[in-house]
């Protein structure tokens, strides 16, 4: 059950949410601070107190200013997971700011915000010109790069997903990779790769795609390369939520829909070759990667 503020906006709050109470309020657009989130009409108290809310057609964007090192904290990184999925199943769609952002950079945030509103009502805006981001890299520009945090302070990205299983159908062992490019500095992040136990290829197909999107600290425009079909049909069509109703996996489709929210996404479908390469070079590398550290977990455990 959701409630709003009884007080009329702007209302008075951090020097954060007053700078974007501001930049919104010059954009005319019409937002509500301190909406209040209840878990049913008995409640007294809300569930969660939200710094804006913007209503776009069917859905409501939550925006959120976070301080300085709000996302150093593993613990508010978990809290915040178990919020945002429960305010998506609820209509709600998240984007998160930073000190950095909100301060330095007020026109990215808005006109994230702007993409947002136009991606759920059509609506047309003009965008402003963004300051710079200056990224975190501490090596020099290589074909791969190691420790190098790619998934902060990225403007345009590309996000190379690949899995494989030893079941199509059957849960079995399966492995994840992706691998992230900073497409303007043209440099890309280590190949990071996961074990799952009892997952199938289509499971872990998903679950790359969510690894990768978790790591990006940052709302981004992001193009995600997948061999999944399904997986660039419907989230291209915008009606991945609505899809995975029917299967069984929905949580995972719930919380790369809630990633995918805070970002200008599409998606690409890497098709086999003539061969059994992919016709994409990173994206066939990556899945080289994947197949030899399945090679490698089977006969560790044969």
């Amino acid at each position: 059950m959701m409630k709003k503020s009884t007080a009329s906006f702007p209302l008075s709050g951090s020097p954060l949410e007053e700078k974007l109470a501001h930049a919104l309020t010059v954009e005319g657009i019409a937002f509500e601070q301190q909406y209040r989130v209840y878990d049913s009409h008995r409640d007294s108290l809300p569930k969660y107190t939200l710094d804006f809310v913007i209503r776009a057609e069917d859905r409501l964007i939550n925006i959120e200013c976070d301080g300085m090192f709000h996302k150093d904290r593993d613990d508010i990184k978990r809290r915040d997971e178990d919020r945002n999925a429960y305010l998506f199943a609820r209509g709600f769609d998240v984007l998160r700011f930073d000190t950095v952002d909100i301060k330095y950079n007020i026109n990215f945030c808005v006109n994230m915000i702007k993409k947002s509103i136009a991606s759920k009502t059509g609506q047309i805006f003009e965008f402003k010109p963004e300051n710079l981001r200056v990224g975190n890299y501490r090596t020099k520009n290589t074909d791969f790069v190691k420790n190098v945090d790619v998934s902060t302070e990225l403007d345009d990205v590309s996000i190379y997903a690949a899995a494989h299983a030893l079941s199509y159908d059957k849960e079995l062992l399966g492995v994840t990779a992706y691998r992230l490019h900073d497409v303007r500095r043209d440099r890309y992040s280590e190949v990071f790769i996961t074990i799952h136990e009892k997952k199938n290829i289509k499971q872990c197909q998903s679950l790359s795609v969510l690894e990768a999107l978790t790591a990006l600290k940052k709302p981004c425009r992001v193009t995600i390369y997948t061999n999944s079909k399904w997986l660039v049909n419907v989230c291209n069509a915008d009606t991945l939520v609505e899809s995975a109703k029917k299967l069984s996996d929905t949580e995972i489709f719930i919380r790369i829909a809630n990633e995918l929210a805070k970002h200008s996404y599409k998606f690409i479908f890497v098709q086999k070759g003539r061969s059994v390469r992919f016709d994409n070079k990173p994206f066939n590398e990556l899945i080289s990667r994947v197949l030899q550290k399945i090679s490698q977990v089977r006969k560790t455990t044969i």
